[in-house]
């Protein structure tokens, strides 16, 4: 949730669903509530399966994270 990571995210966000650790995802959502609908939180160290292209149901991808030990919330992504 570094602000320099934040730019261009506003509560008008439209550009598809953002994934992130479930501590992050807290954290945004309080920040912009109205994008509750679109952010994800994923458990550390669990697998979470996403499609690409939700809408189509279309190229489905595998997601892992893992903390990176950076500050709070920081993830690294293995997809």
């Amino acid at each position: 949730m570094h602000t320099d990571h934040l730019k261009g995210l506003t509560d008008q966000w439209d550009h598809g669903r953002i994934y992130t650790s479930e501590t992050n995802a807290k954290l945004v959502v309080d920040k912009f509530p109205n994008l509750a609908q679109c952010v994800i939180g994923i458990k550390l160290n669990e697998t979470k399966a996403v499609f690409l292209h939700p809408d189509q149901d279309k190229d489905l991808i595998q997601i892992t994270i893992f903390d990176s030990n950076h500050c709070f919330g920081s993830v690294m992504f293995l997809l």
